[in-house]
C-alpha cells in the first residue's frame, strides 16, 4: 500500500499514520476544521432527509392500517397513494445514500445521521483516535479513542496547548491502494 503525504506548514496533531491500516485519510485538527462548513450543510440535509423518510414511513403505515381496518375497503382503493408513497420513499432513500457517500468520500465517518455526528480519523501522540464533531457545535472541540463513542468524548483542550489551538497546517495523510 502506497502512502501519500500532503503537507502544509507544521501540523498541530501528528499527521503520521501508523503502519497498519486504519483509515484512508488521517486528519489534523486544521484539515478537519476546513471541512466543517461543507459538513454542516450535508449533515443538516441528511438529518432533514432522515426525518422525511421517517414521516413517509408513518404515512405508509397509516395507509396500510386504514386499508386493513376500513369495512368494505379493498387494497385497490389506496393503490395510487401507496405507489406514490413508495416512489417518494425510494427517491428520498437514494438522496440519503448519495449524501452519506459524499461525506465518506471526504474521509469522514458518519456516526449518527439523526444527531449529525461524524468522526475524523486522526493520530495524536502516535495513537489512533477520532476527532468528534456534532453538527450544532461551533467547531471541533472533542476527541475519543477508537473503541469509544460519543458518550465518551474528551475535550481537545485537555490535551494541552498547542495541540488544541488552530495555528497549524492543513496537512493530512492519505493512503492510496
Amino acid at each position: 500500500m502506497k502512502q501519500q503525504i500532503c503537507t502544509g506548514s507544521e501540523s498541530l496533531l501528528s499527521s503520521q499514520a501508523p503502519n497498519e491500516p486504519f483509515a484512508d485519510t488521517y486528519f489534523t485538527l486544521r484539515s478537519a476544521q476546513v471541512l466543517i462548513p461543507e459538513l454542516r450543510m450535508r449533515l443538516r440535509k441528511l438529518r432533514d432527509l432522515a426525518r422525511q423518510l421517517w414521516e413517509r414511513r408513518r404515512e405508509m403505515h397509516y395507509l396500510l392500517t386504514r386499508a386493513n381496518s376500513t369495512p368494505g375497503c379493498t387494497p385497490r382503493m389506496y393503490q395510487e397513494e401507496w405507489a406514490a408513497a413508495v416512489k417518494h420513499l425510494e427517491h428520498q432513500w437514494e438522496l440519503l445514500k448519495t449524501e452519506v457517500v459524499a461525506v465518506r468520500q471526504l474521509g469522514v465517518l458518519p456516526r449518527s445521521i439523526v444527531d449529525g455526528v461524524v468522526d475524523f480519523p486522526c493520530v495524536i501522540h502516535d495513537r489512533r483516535v477520532f476527532l468528534c464533531w456534532q453538527v450544532d457545535e461551533p467547531t471541533i472541540l472533542y476527541w475519543h479513542p477508537v473503541g469509544a463513542g460519543f458518550s465518551e468524548r474528551l475535550l481537545l483542550h485537555d490535551l494541552g496547548s498547542p495541540l488544541w489551538e488552530f495555528s497549524g497546517s492543513t496537512s493530512f495523510v492519505a493512503r492510496s491502494h
